[in-house]
């Protein structure tokens, strides 16, 4: 008789996430994934180090580090609709790349987006909630 039985390789620990305070409901959001996060940090350059010196890719990272929080940022505060959960990649190629100019003049700030760029009317209200943010204190 074979009372042989193979044992996991890799044991799964389960553990349950720490009991909340009693109607702490909405005080605690349980927002984000992870998963995105990484994959932000990585389209914005933490995939490609430049080089072996320690200190050359300290500041790399840095840098992609700074691209991920403006990033953030202007998702929070700029962009709506699909384009406030868009990926780097799909900001970078719609918003980011497009040939528009900025004007001033008569006391105005003012933006020429190409009419032909097909996602000129979110680039525009991008712009707009940007010139509407008063100024940092």
């Amino acid at each position: 008789m074979n009372n042989y039985q193979p044992r996991a390789r890799h044991p799964r620990r389960t553990t349950a996430p720490p009991p909340r305070p009693p109607g702490s409901g909405d005080i605690i959001p349980r927002t984000g994934h992870p998963g995105r996060s990484i994959r932000t940090a990585k389209d914005t350059g933490i995939r490609h180090l430049p080089s072996t010196s320690f200190s050359i890719n300290h500041a790399w990272c840095l840098a992609a580090m700074m691209a991920c929080d403006l990033l953030c940022w202007l998702r929070l505060l700029c962009l709506t609709g699909p384009l406030a959960r868009a990926e780097p990649k799909t900001l970078r190629y719609r918003l980011l790349h497009t040939t528009a100019r900025l004007v001033r003049g008569q006391r105005k700030r003012k933006i020429t987006i190409p009419e032909t760029w097909p996602w000129a009317p979110e680039l525009h209200a991008c712009f707009l909630a940007i010139f509407a943010l008063p100024p940092p204190a």
